[in-house]
This record gives structure tokens, C-alpha cells and sequence, in this order.
């Protein structure tokens, strides 16, 4: 395999490994929804106060609720934070692609280069036997010439 060919086939799988880290962050994106939902019905459904309560009832509802909203914040923080890396392995895999894009256009103007040379060099060599091909039917034709021309001076001369 040409050292162009293992550049290519190096690119493919660096394409097909971002292509991957895309599918894992998009995944991480739907699980980190998934999770602010399920806080949200944790905040909905939260204890409410039932009646009068007393003091210490009210501040346990309240850290409560106070823990709650601090769950969903989280929850919200960790989703930006999935998102931020979904945006992440979009861009690796767009500069991948590009990447192996540009190697495949590399390899085929190579391949396409090889191929003119080789025209040219039979080309060439065809170009050359027809030359030669020429110069010795001028050298046989010549040959012939001179040895009718010998047959008719030799038969000219009498010892």
C-alpha cells in the first residue's frame, strides 16, 4: 500500500472514531434531558406543607424545595456542559471529514497523475519503435538499393 493509501486509510478511521465521540455526546445530550425532567417532576411533586406548620416544619420544606431547584440547577449546568461537548465532536468530526475528503482528492489526483505518465511514457515508447521501426526499413530499403546497384555494377565488370 502506497504511504498515501495508509494516510487515506488513517483518516477513515479517524472519521469513523469522531463519528463515534458524536454518537457518545449525543447520547450524553438525551440522558442529561432525561435527567432535567426527572428533576422537574421531583420539584413538582415535592412535600408541600398540609395545614398549619410549625416553624421547623416550614424550614424543612423549604431546604426541601431550596434542594430541589439545587438538583435541577445541576441538572441544567450538566446538559450545557453535554451540549458544549456535543458541539465539540460535531467540530472533530466536520474536521475529520474534511480531512479525509482532502486525502481522498490527494489520492485520486495521484492516481490520475500515474495514470498520464504512463500514457505519456507509452506514448513515448510507441513514438520510438515507430522511429525505429522507420530506420531500419530505410536501412533494409538502403541495403537492397546497394546491392542491386552492386548486382548491376559487378555484372558490368568482366575479369
Amino acid at each position: 500500500m502506497s504511504r498515501l493509501g495508509s494516510v487515506l486509510r488513517v483518516r477513515v478511521i479517524e472519521e469513523r472514531r469522531a463519528r463515534g465521540e458524536l454518537a457518545r455526546a449525543e447520547a450524553a445530550v438525551r440522558a442529561a434531558d432525561g435527567e432535567i425532567n426527572d428533576r422537574r417532576r421531583a420539584y413538582a411533586h415535592r412535600p408541600r406543607p398540609a395545614g398549619l406548620v410549625s416553624a421547623s416544619g416550614l424550614r424543612a420544606v423549604e431546604l426541601l424545595s431550596v434542594r430541589c431547584l439545587e438538583r435541577l440547577a445541576e441538572a441544567v449546568a450538566e446538559r450545557d456542559a453535554a451540549l458544549w461537548r456535543r458541539d465539540e465532536a460535531a467540530a472533530g468530526l466536520s474536521q475529520a471529514s474534511v480531512r479525509r475528503k482532502s486525502s481522498e482528492r490527494l489520492v485520486e489526483r495521484r492516481e490520475a497523475e500515474a495514470a498520464h505518465q504512463a500514457q505519456v511514457a507509452a506514448q513515448r515508447d510507441a513514438d520510438e519503435l515507430v522511429l525505429l521501426m522507420g530506420r531500419r526499413g530505410e536501412g533494409a530499403a538502403a541495403a537492397a538499393g546497394e546491392q542491386e546497384s552492386l548486382g548491376e555494377g559487378g555484372a558490368g565488370v568482366s575479369t
